[in-house]
């Protein structure tokens, strides 16, 4: 795994000029002060910052150009946790060694200030960027949001989701909160599309009877259940790389929350092998 503390970098096109996908962006996102979890932030003339909590500024985030390209536009960005903290402190560490440096000419401090700041910045910095670098695909959701709202395919596929009914017993949970009333198509793309790496999303039909997925670094994981633990299965991919026939992207495993919900066929891409719990 590369080593990236700035996060990652992504690029997203779409065929609609800059002020449209700024606009659509806009109506996507939620409010800064908006309880729950979700995309909010700022669009300042090409330049946008997004972050996913309205209590958590230092989570993930993503710092991004939208530019016109032709006839469409290009968003072009940098993905990550805590990137504006981590730009923070990689600006800070060389001002305090600079700071420390005319307090010990100028004969001030102590020998413990000097191994009290030396140890912040000489162990705090490099455990810093190692923890930001192996957490900046919590910024995923945040990238997935911007494709899921300026590209056509994803546009035409919300706006489907309308005309499907979900089973009103159906209930719908993320990583232990459950959503109050009944399920809709468009809750289920919401949920998912706030998932972060870790998170599981559960739709379920009884307590054992469920349709459960986790995000991980490079996809998800699907899980079906149904009843007893002796009938719980993992989803694979029925052909396609071995490496990653366990692993789903984001419409497949949309996919296949929505037909289980709605009491439909599940895709036909998925097989399913019995998954071994723990006793």
């Amino acid at each position: 795994m590369p080593f990236e503390p700035l996060g990652y970098t992504f690029e997203v096109a779409s065929p609609f000029p800059p002020e449209n996908v700024k606009s659509s962006i806009r109506a996507g996102k939620k409010g800064w002060l908006d309880p729950k979890d979700g995309p909010r932030g700022w669009i300042i003339g090409p330049l946008m910052c997004l972050w996913m909590s309205a209590f958590d500024r230092y989570g993930p985030m993503i710092i991004a150009v939208v530019k016109k390209d032709g006839s469409g536009t290009r968003v072009v960005g940098r993905a990550g946790a805590d990137l504006n903290g981590t730009a923070f402190f990689l600006l800070l560490a060389p001002l305090m060694a600079l700071i420390t440096w005319k307090m010990h000419q100028a004969g001030q401090g102590s020998t413990r200030s000097y191994v009290v700041i030396g140890a912040i910045f000489g162990l705090g910095l490099p455990l810093t960027l190692w923890l930001n670098s192996q957490d900046r695909k919590h910024a995923e959701p945040l990238v997935r949001f911007i494709r899921n709202t300026i590209t056509p395919s994803a546009r035409s596929r919300r706006t489907n989701l309308g005309s499907v009914t979900i089973d009103p017993i159906v209930r719908l949970s993320e990583s232990g909160r459950e959503r109050i009333g009944p399920v809709t198509a468009q809750d289920v793309y919401d949920t998912l599309q706030n998932a972060g790496v870790g998170d599981f999303v559960i739709i379920s039909t009884a307590a054992e009877t469920y349709l459960q997925t986790l995000l991980q670094n490079d996809g998800f994981v699907i899980e079906r259940r149904d009843g007893d633990r002796m009938h719980h299965f993992k989803a694979v991919r029925r052909s396609g790389d071995i490496k990653v026939r366990d692993l789903f992207s984001f419409e497949e495993t949309l996919a296949a929350m929505i037909a289980y919900g709605s009491g439909s066929v599940l895709p036909a891409t998925i097989g399913w092998e019995p998954l071994e719990l723990p006793e």
